[in-house]
């Protein structure tokens, strides 16, 4: 993906982590979970088997990293998802892709960044239902996230955590476009 609209020449790469990214020592994007995971183990995370590691650099900016998103094989319960009006098997435990984590960097916030990593995980999450045979892509939206996964599809599956106010949601494979 190069995003033309911004003059930016920003590119996806499946990331593997087998060499440091630049800018993710300093990544900013004004949650501090996110921070944390891009500084300390998005590295780390790459480099473990099952999971998948999607990240966006800037190529006028010496490659440095804008955002990424990371996904994982996951499994819910079927009693978690018996709100879904769709089909989602009848086994005790119903497999899933589990969305991580994703950020974008503050300085390219605003730019559809977010949308670009959203929009390559679906397509990822959709081979792999595709493939494999699972329901859909499950995620814990921050407080301040639900409108924007909300906006995608996503239905809660359960009211916000009362304390961290974190809200489990799912978009079933059928609603990935």
């Amino acid at each position: 993906m190069v995003n033309q609209y911004e003059n930016l020449n920003v590119t996806s790469h499946t990331y593997k982590g087998t060499t440091a990214l630049k800018g993710s020592k300093k990544f900013n994007s004004g949650n501090s979970s996110i921070d944390a995971f891009a500084k300390s183990n998005l590295r780390a995370h790459a480099k473990a088997p099952g999971n998948a590691v999607t990240v966006l650099l800037d190529n006028d900016n010496d490659k440095n990293l804008v955002g990424y998103v990371t996904i994982v094989a996951h499994t819910l319960s079927k009693s978690e998802l018996e709100k879904s009006p769709f089909n989602i098997g009848k086994t005790p435990a119903i497999p899933v892709v589990k969305l991580n984590m994703l950020g974008v960097s503050s300085d390219y916030q605003k730019k559809g960044f977010g949308l670009e990593l959203m929009r390559l995980a679906l397509n990822n999450t959709k081979q792999v239902c595709e493939l494999i045979g699972c329901a859909g892509l499950y995620l814990e939206a921050a407080p301040d996230a639900i409108k924007f996964y909300s906006g995608l599809g996503f239905e809660s599956l359960s009211p916000p955590n009362k304390e961290s106010g974190i809200m489990p949601m799912f978009l079933h494979v059928d609603m990935i476009p």
